[in-house]
């Protein structure tokens, strides 16, 4: 694996680096399970007026929904080592 970063040897050790790529990734996977769950494409149009409350609309479904996330989901969550 090769990871390009902007972060020096003498700030942080390749540990890590890792570690937060690995965090990175959990947040991208969370955000994709969560964009998937409510349906969330994209705004309609190009227009902020319309597009910024699209969004925070979806949002705000996000943070209702996560504590029943379980119940609503197909498959099982599986634990994921940290």
């Amino acid at each position: 694996m090769i990871i390009v970063t902007s972060l020096t040897p003498q700030d942080f050790t390749t540990g890590e680096v890792l570690a937060l790529y690995r965090l990175r990734w959990r947040i991208e996977l969370a955000f994709k399970r969560l964009k998937s769950l409510i349906g969330l494409r994209g705004p309609p149009g190009f227009d902020e007026r319309s597009a910024k409350p699209y969004i925070l609309a979806h949002l705000l479904t996000i943070l209702l929904l996560e504590p029943l996330i379980d119940e609503l989901e197909d498959s099982p969550r599986w634990a994921i080592a940290a």
